[in-house]
């Protein structure tokens, strides 16, 4: 015969269950009551309707609203588009010829978008790059998507862009639709004097992303 410990291990064992079983069934146990059954007096559960789990406080940043435009290249603020690329002979190698969207955010730019034709109907997303202060409030996101639709809706066949191996802008654009098509590898190592480094990680690999317009008739 099993000893006190054991019969009360047996009963937890049961309420454990009994408990899972009622949540499944959205109830939950509050209590136990006597009920008679086929002439005894039996121990039961009072159930009650789960009670909804209390709302959490969002702690994410809040989001602004830019208007996104078009500038020349010669009105795009250098120190930003250093900001996502620190090589300064590049960027002004590609920005004469970019085509550069701009997210003003009271007046004043904040985010920008530097894209070059490479092949009739391919382009490349060389450069975005939002203001430290404004970052994480999606102004990124309402950049990388203005861009997107225009080359939609312009008859565009693809948008390609190039981005290290790993870490958020990856995902950025994955989370945009880019998909990737091409590894470069060493690209990082050769092209820059000095290591990139993300989460004490040094990039050395691009990434070849693009989104395939579809054909329009």
């Amino acid at each position: 015969m099993p000893n006190h410990d054991q019969l009360q291990a047996l009963v937890t064992g049961y309420a454990g269950l009994a408990i899972a079983a009622a949540h499944r069934q959205g109830v939950e146990l509050v209590g136990q009551a006597p009920f008679a059954l086929d002439g005894h007096i039996r121990e039961g559960f009072i159930a009650c309707p789960l009670r909804p789990a209390p709302a959490l406080a969002s702690t994410s940043a809040p989001r602004d609203t830019a208007a996104i435009t078009e500038i020349p290249p010669e009105q795009v603020p250098l120190a930003l588009l250093l900001l996502a690329d620190p090589s300064e002979s590049k960027v002004r190698g590609y920005l004469p010829g970019a085509r550069c969207f701009a997210a003003l955010h009271g007046g004043q730019v904040a985010g920008v978008c530097a894209v070059v034709p490479l092949t009739p109907g391919v382009h490349e997303l060389m450069n975005i790059a939002v203001d430290p202060a404004r970052q994480q409030h999606g102004l990124g996101t309402q950049l990388l998507v203005h861009v997107i639709d225009t080359y939609r809706r312009e008859g565009a066949a693809r948008l390609e862009v190039g981005t290290g191996a790993f870490g958020y802008q990856l995902a950025f654009y994955q989370r945009h639709g880019f998909r990737v098509f091409q590894v470069d590898r060493g690209f990082f190592l050769r092209n820059y004097d000095g290591p990139l480094m993300e989460d004490r990680i040094q990039h050395k690999d691009m990434l070849r992303l693009a989104i395939d317009y579809p054909a329009t008739a």
